[in-house]
């Protein structure tokens, strides 16, 4: 879908509503974690929801581009381990 996105007008407000939803949930799990005080003081959700979205889309795109998962493993390794870093 990203990749033709800007040719086609529904493809691009397709790929609109799947970044405004993969953004609200993300912000929506990182706000309920925040109120378990699973996260730092100070720790900004809105900054770091857009961050997950473009890691999500980005693991989808190595694993396509590869053409195996193994590329995604160590990218998927590698969110797991910034996601536990915001930890307190």
């Amino acid at each position: 879908m990203i990749e033709f996105a800007g040719t086609n007008v529904s493809v691009t407000a397709q790929q609109g509503r799947l970044f405004e939803m993969l953004d609200g949930n993300f912000a929506k799990v990182l706000t309920a974690s925040k109120e378990r005080c699973e996260l730092a003081d100070g720790f900004e959700m809105q900054a770091h929801a857009p961050v997950l979205v473009s890691a999500s889309i980005g693991l989808d795109v190595a694993n396509r581009a590869a053409g195996t998962l193994m590329q995604g493993n160590f990218i998927g390794h590698s969110i797991a381990n910034m996601i536990r870093s915001w930890a307190v």
